[in-house]
């Protein structure tokens, strides 16, 4: 990695950590930046348009936020539907190939009717603001891969954190935020994600 994508990396870094964590050093950590990106497992997910696509194909060439999810979540799914409803909102044509991508923890509930219909709830959008944020429901063989490759599991049975994790234009896992981050961080890394290549 050059001097100015190391530089780049480590502003990306304070944005993640804020002013709670201070800047943390790279490492596998449950939040920060990875000193190198990770390429995801194998993941093939159903969309919430009914279509079948690889999430590594759906993440190639595009800067994007994902978070973890499921349709009958009350408790943190609610604040982060309305976290990336608020950062569709604010992407405008700034950040082009910036995308958003909701994955659910139950894919045998969430169907891509409920998928659709929780996009929906939170504010999708119409247009280009729908074609940016998706929905999908991995295959539930792949989930626990998943889930350990994105260190998020959790006890209880809200099973995940308010995590966003933010992936470059060539697919891999670069940064994990703290819990529900700020849109203005989001937005923040999602920037300077674009501007690597």
């Amino acid at each position: 990695m050059d001097h100015g994508r190391r530089q780049l990396m480590r502003g990306l870094a304070a944005g993640v950590a804020g002013a709670t964590l201070g800047g943390l050093a790279p490492a596998h950590q449950v939040a920060g930046r990875l000193e190198t990106p990770l390429p995801p497992p194998a993941l093939p997910v159903r969309w919430h348009d009914g279509s079948q696509r690889r999430l590594a194909d759906v993440l190639q060439g595009r800067v994007t936020a994902l978070q973890m999810m499921f349709t009958t979540c009350t408790a943190t799914c609610p604040i982060q539907g309305a976290l990336f409803a608020s950062l569709r909102d604010r992407l405008g044509s700034a950040q082009p190939d910036a995308q958003l991508i909701s994955l659910s923890l139950e894919p045998l509930v969430d169907t891509p009717k409920a998928l659709g219909e929780w996009l929906k709830r939170h504010g999708q959008g119409q247009g280009q603001a729908r074609a940016r944020w998706l929905a999908g429901s991995p295959d539930i063989r792949s989930l626990t891969a998943w889930v350990d490759f994105l260190k998020s599991a959790q006890p209880g049975p809200d099973r995940h954190t308010g995590q966003v994790y933010l992936f470059d234009r060539r697919g891999r896992l670069a940064l994990r935020t703290v819990d529900f981050p700020a849109p203005e961080q989001v937005l923040g890394m999602l920037d300077g994600l674009a501007k690597l290549r």
